[in-house]
């Protein structure tokens, strides 16, 4: 049974985030922030106090936060370390290169993948989250590269590969899982790289 609250708890943080935002600066200039956050082409990190402005950039780790905590809420996932771990790395790299754009077409290769799979997405929800740390290739591909869709379909090709290459880079390190996530998106960020180097040199 769900501990809601760890839930009321742990929503505090964002909340608190979107509440400085809005002390920071005004809803017209957040609003604007935000806009500016998601349709600027990242590279890996970007300082979004600087593209949009240090209200924007609170609201936006604060949404993204909140949306996630509350994502788990309703997939009846309780609170624990690996869950934590994964809403603030995504609550942190929301100063610097994931917005509340570019990370759900990531979140839907996943819901995508767990459908093929015939698995429930709650199992897989914790990797996703950390699979966010490509969500810049969503930015790149639609806003450097001008094609929103190409961008949603890298995003959500990312969703997919993920969980299912977790499984087999499992083999390279004899279980060592500590690294097992991350070794992953080191080969899947390899790949993207080169496709990304290859785009601009043309």
């Amino acid at each position: 049974m769900l501990n809601k609250r760890n839930f009321i708890i742990i929503s505090l943080f964002p909340i608190t985030f979107i509440i400085l935002g809005f002390i920071f600066n005004t809803p017209k200039e957040i609003i604007n922030g935000i806009h500016s956050i998601i349709v600027h082409p990242d590279g890996l990190l970007v300082d979004y106090i600087e593209v949009g402005c240090i209200g924007a950039a609170f609201v936006n780790s604060g949404m993204l936060m909140l949306i996630l905590i509350l994502a788990t809420y309703f997939l009846k996932i309780d609170i624990n370390g690996p869950l934590i771990a994964g809403i603030f790395t995504v609550g942190g790299f929301a100063f610097i290169g994931k917005n509340i754009y570019n990370v759900w077409p990531i979140f839907i290769g996943g819901v995508i993948y767990a459908q093929f799979k015939k698995i429930e997405f709650k199992s897989i929800f914790v990797p996703i989250m950390f699979a966010t740390a490509l969500s810049s290739v969503v930015t790149f591909f639609s806003f450097q590269q001008n094609s929103i869709p190409l961008g949603i379909l890298s995003g959500i090709i990312i969703g997919i590969l993920v969980p299912a290459m977790m499984v087999q880079m499992f083999k390279f390190h004899d279980g060592y899982n500590l690294y097992n996530i991350g070794f992953t998106f080191g080969i899947l960020g390899a790949f993207f790289a080169a496709l990304l180097r290859g785009s601009i040199s043309r």
